[in-house]
């Protein structure tokens, strides 16, 4: 039986929930060693900067957010 929360070192691609993609994000940014800032800070050049009430929204499993965001969080 599959549960909403991914294995640790899970897949983001592999997610079928937002609470799964939430899940892997937050595996893959503790992993890192990352901040919600690190990240709104890689994204700070970009047409459309990422707002940290996104990213922070997207950990929780509230939303889903880009390709480019998940690759800035790889």
């Amino acid at each position: 039986m599959r549960t909403l929360t991914p294995e640790p070192g899970a897949d983001p691609s592999q997610a079928r929930t937002k609470a799964e993609l939430g899940a892997a994000l937050k595996f893959l940014i503790t992993h890192k060693r990352l901040t919600l800032a690190d990240i709104v800070r890689r994204t700070r050049t970009w047409t459309d900067p990422v707002r940290r009430a996104t990213l922070s929204d997207a950990i929780q499993g509230k939303t889903v957010i880009s390709y480019q965001v998940l690759a800035s969080v790889l």
